[in-house]
């Protein structure tokens, strides 16, 4: 479906963002004037920041309500997308896929779908087999994204290569600051593929690493739209650390995330079976909840 990603271990964080963030001096060395912010639109007060990222599945609806997650999204601008019926209980969060998503038509039924204050943007657009948008196309429908009078999320990036990350990321953000537009906080996909720090604390310390790093250099609130321990190596390949391992550190990165201030919700990935040979997955296609399913249901 839509997102076979790599994601930042600890060794690529410096890296990461060693060059990222454009200069605030703007042309002939002024200062550049900073990006303004809605205050019309803030952040809804939530039971929890607990969330999942979902496709359609027999059992969908009944893990939505047993989950107990506080809000969800499905990749696309309707939960009909993925025919999920929509719950009144739990706030939806649209996602503009790719840049060619941003019609009227899809302006328009966003603000009819959603019950919450904030939207997704672009997802994975560095990625051929996902959401591929340019920087330059991203850079021009992101004024009528601003239309919508929402919260705003930056594209998701995808790819554990940190010169594309730099290439792609860095300089959006820099555009976008450049013609001060509106980006109220950064979505993150992380997935720690060193199979050598999967075991204990250390893919946490891994994780919390990455959003220090990311909070510190762009100074906006994180969600973490999809994360978990997985290797992969292509569409639907991936290699996993055993159930105990995900258990655990579902428990204990939830717990970290918690406890941070300018993480506003994370959202674990995936929650049915992905891949054949998947041992992380929250629930069986029928409904079953597995191991990892039950650590993220008991989070609170």
């Amino acid at each position: 479906m839509h997102f076979r990603v790599r994601k930042l271990g600890l060794s690529l964080v410096q890296v990461f963002f060693s060059k990222a963030c454009c200069s605030r001096r703007g042309k002939r060395g002024l200062p550049q004037k900073e990006t303004p912010q809605d205050e019309a639109v803030t952040a809804p007060a939530l039971p929890s920041k607990k969330g999942i990222g979902t496709w359609y599945a027999p059992s969908v609806q009944g893990v939505i309500q047993s989950l107990d997650v506080s809000w969800y999204y499905v990749w696309g601008i309707s939960p009909a997308d993925q025919s999920i019926m929509p719950f009144p209980d739990r706030l939806f969060t649209p996602q503009f896929y790719d840049g060619k998503a941003v019609t009227d038509l899809n302006l328009d039924k966003a603000k009819i779908e959603a019950n919450d204050t904030a939207v997704l943007a672009f997802n994975e657009p560095d990625r051929p087999d996902q959401g591929l948008t340019s920087v330059e196309e991203a850079i021009a429908v992101w004024p009528k994204l601003e239309t919508l009078n929402m919260r705003l999320g930056a594209p998701a990036m995808a790819t554990s290569a940190a010169t594309h990350i730099v290439d792609w990321f860095d300089k959006f953000m820099c555009m976008a600051k450049q013609r001060r537009f509106k980006i109220d906080f950064i979505p993150i996909h992380w997935y720690n593929d060193d199979e050598n720090r999967w075991d204990g604390e250390i893919a946490v310390m891994d994780l919390k690493a990455t959003l220090e790093t990311v909070y510190k250099t762009y100074k906006k609130p994180i969600w973490v739209t999809e994360f978990g321990l997985a290797k992969w190596f292509g569409p639907k390949e991936a290699i996993y650390p055993s159930a105990e391992v995900q258990a655990a550190f579902v428990t204990k990165a939830c717990e970290m995330m918690d406890g941070l201030d300018y993480v506003e919700r994370y959202a674990y990935f995936p929650v049915f079976p992905y891949t054949d040979n998947s041992s992380s997955h929250l629930y069986e296609t029928d409904g079953r909840i597995t191991v990892v399913g039950e650590a993220y249901k008991n989070v609170r």
